[in-house]
């Protein structure tokens, strides 16, 4: 075997094992974005987060931004970190524990 065609088989492998990599994350994502969906804390946790957010926007305007109460990360379960994590666009690895989601969640 030549070199340019070791060449082309190892990148080759080099993308296929891109390629399962990133199929392991879409279905992480995926499996993330279905149990936000079916998680009414998570959702309730995310509308907090909008609420308190940039823009200071506020739907019914009843209630001022600081009036929201600071979410304790701490009582949400790993799917609900992981939910929170991924909507504020913080990359974790797949196989986190509770305590390593829990430090990349950022000081508010």
């Amino acid at each position: 075997m030549g070199l340019s065609a070791f060449n082309r088989m190892r990148e080759r492998q080099m993308a296929q094992a891109k390629v399962t990599e990133l199929e392991e994350q879409l279905a992480t994502l995926k499996g993330e974005f279905i149990a936000f969906q079916n998680d009414p804390e998570v959702m309730k946790a995310r509308i907090a987060d909008l609420e308190s957010g940039e823009g200071g926007q506020n739907p019914e305007g009843d209630q001022k931004p600081s009036e929201v109460q600071p979410i304790n990360y701490a009582g949400l379960k790993v799917d609900e970190l992981r939910a929170v994590l991924t909507e504020k666009g913080i990359s974790f690895e797949s196989g986190a524990k509770k305590d390593e989601l829990l430090v990349l969640i950022p000081k508010e």
